[in-house]
Order: C-alpha cells, then structure tokens, then sequence
C-alpha cells in the first residue's frame, strides 16, 4: 500500500486518461539484451539466442535444439525476442531489424517490427511487418492451431484486441477481443481510480479457453486526512473464450498488498510483478495459480458442460518459488528517429 498526494494521483490518472497513444511497450529499465536460451513445455525443444547487438534490434543468430541435438541454425536481420517455442518445434517471435540512415551529416537508425513464425525445420512460415503488434503477451493455442499477438489498437474502451494466425500455415485468421473484468480499462476513470492491465496470459490445453492475470490497482482516500490517497493492489483471474466472453473469473482485489507496511508491501509487489502467478498450463483442460501472500498453490480444471464451463478448484498446495523462476514477459520498443539505440531492458525471449 503506498500513499499518494491527491494532486499527484489526479494528475497521473489525467495524463494517462489523456495520452491515448501510451500502450503497453512503454521503456522500462534498460539493460544489454544477453543470449538467452527459450524452452517449450516439454523441455524436449528449445532455441538458444544469440544477438549481435546488445541493444537487442538488428541480426541475431538463432539455433533451435530438439533432445540436445542441433536441428537448425540461422542468422536472421532481426533478434527474436517475446519468443514461445511449442513441443511441435514451430518458433513464434516478435523482432525489429535496424538500418542505419546518415543524411546531412548526421545519423539514426531506423526499425521495422517483424512478427516471425518458423516450423521445425528453420522454414520461415510468416513474415509480418506490423507495427501495431505488442511482444507480450504473446500466446500459442496449439489446441485452436492459432498464435495470438496483442495489438496497441485502443479503438473500444473496453477490450483489448488481438491477431489471431494459423500455426500450422501462418495464415490470418482474425481477431480476438478480450473484454476488461468488470468494466474497469487500462486508462481507469477518475470518478473510479481504478485500473487494470494485462500482466500474462496462457492457453488453457484441451480447451478453446484463455487464462489472463490482470494486475488490478484501487486508489482509496485517507479519510484522516483528505489531501492523500492509498493504493491497494491486487490480481484478477480470467478465463475468455475465443468469443471475447468472460466464462470464469476470480477476483483478489487486494491480494498483493500488505497494509500498514510499506516496506514488506514493496516487496510482495515486485515479487509478482517479476515472476508470473500463473504456474502451469500443461495438463488437458487444468491450470494452477500461484498465491504469493498465503505461499500456496491451486490447481483448477475446467470442464464444459452443454453451453456452461464449470471450473472446480482443488486442494491448496504449499509452493514456494524455484531458484531460478521466470520473469514475466518485459520488452521495450525501438528508439525514435535520431536517437542512438540504447540498451534494452532483458526480457525471457
């Protein structure tokens, strides 16, 4: 829970309420883009890459591995990043090249955001430059043989929209819509300073469903003194069908803060914002959640029936996280015109 000056927070939610074009690449901090290696589910297939610039735009070298053994390797104008690899062995990425312009004597560099998909043997099946598609989330429904890309289109309040393509051919197969839980956007409204965003997603195996981690963030006023305001934190859970209907939902508005304690508060929120409460989505038609402040786990299973989906939840688990957990997918869009690519903050793929 934090404390804000009224004013302060008030100016924040204008701002955002009137910066139309603010979407969810927005820089954060910025370190060199390592090599990295991405693994699919299984762990049978993964692909290691290599940038040939820290800054993480322009050529890289890619090698995909099935078993420990190389299947192929190919060096590509651009370095993959946002990048899911299926247990099928087809690589799904977003990337920009980089071309360096020198004009009056003077210089910047230009980018192009590309949308890759390539099959098991290195075979570039899609190719699309867009500017409009976002690296994260980024998801594979091999279930719906579909790779969905969220886009920066803001034209209805109250979704988000995504491009849906077949797996199998890289064909575009139309778009998704994901309504907000609850009414409440991205952008909040003043009379409720409420806000949500999507913080992970992941295909529900077996089924036609999506499974979303919103990030949700209430401002309440000090009723002792009226010149503050607090943030209470917490998560949502969804589960969308390709339909953009809300089938299930759980709600724990204020699940990731800790009243009264700033410090502890601080971490708890930094410790999900880097490692995502959606743990696992490799059985047929279950998935599990993570609930950092009660250091516990629950597997659901959801199951139609006729045109209902009943969702049961099962026991709680102890959990605690592993030495090395993954970081929620981060990225950072190419400088402006004129400016000197910096580096990037390190996102998973």
């Amino acid at each position: 829970m934090r404390c804000y000056p009224i004013l302060f927070l008030l100016a924040i939610l204008g701002l955002v309420l009137a910066s139309p074009a603010l979407s969810v690449e927005s820089p954060g901090p910025r370190h060199p883009f390592q090599p990295r290696t991405i693994e699919s589910e299984s762990g049978r297939w993964s692909l290691h890459v290599d940038p040939g610039r820290e800054s993480g735009f322009g050529p890289g070298v890619h090698t995909l591995s099935h078993g420990g053994e190389v299947v192929w390797r190919k060096a590509l104008p651009l370095t993959l990043r946002g990048t899911r690899v299926t247990d099928q062995g087809h690589v799904i990425a977003i990337g920009w090249t980089e071309k360096r312009v020198e004009e009056d004597g003077e210089h910047w560099f230009e980018h192009e955001k590309h949308l890759m998909i390539l099959d098991s043997s290195g075979r570039i099946i899609l190719d699309e430059t867009n500017e409009h598609v976002l690296v994260s989330p980024l998801l594979v429904h091999t279930h719906l043989d579909r790779v969905l890309v969220m886009t920066d289109d803001e034209s209805e309040h109250e979704v988000r929209h995504w491009r849906t393509y077949k797996l199998s051919t890289g064909e575009y197969a139309g778009d998704w819509r994901t309504p907000f839980p609850f009414g409440i956007t991205e952008e909040g409204d003043l009379r409720t300073p409420a806000t949500l965003r999507i913080m992970d997603a992941r295909p529900v195996p077996g089924t036609d469903l999506v499974l979303f981690h919103w990030w949700y963030v209430n401002y309440e006023y000090d009723t002792k003194n009226s010149n503050d305001a607090y943030s209470r934190e917490g998560g949502v859970f969804t589960l969308v069908n390709p339909e953009g209907e809300t089938v299930w939902s759980l709600e724990r508005r204020t699940a990731y803060t800790i009243p009264n304690n700033e410090t502890e508060d601080d971490e708890l929120e930094a410790l999900v914002r880097s490692n995502s409460p959606l743990l696992s989505t490799s059985t047929k038609a279950r998935f599990t959640l993570w609930f950092p402040e009660q250091g516990i786990s629950i597997a659901f299973t959801a199951l139609r029936r006729q045109d209902t989906w009943e969702v049961t939840a099962q026991e709680p688990e102890p959990y605690s996280l592993p030495t090395h957990a993954p970081a929620v997918p981060q990225d950072t869009p190419p400088p402006a015109k004129g400016e000197t690519p910096p580096a990037l903050q390190d996102p998973p793929g």
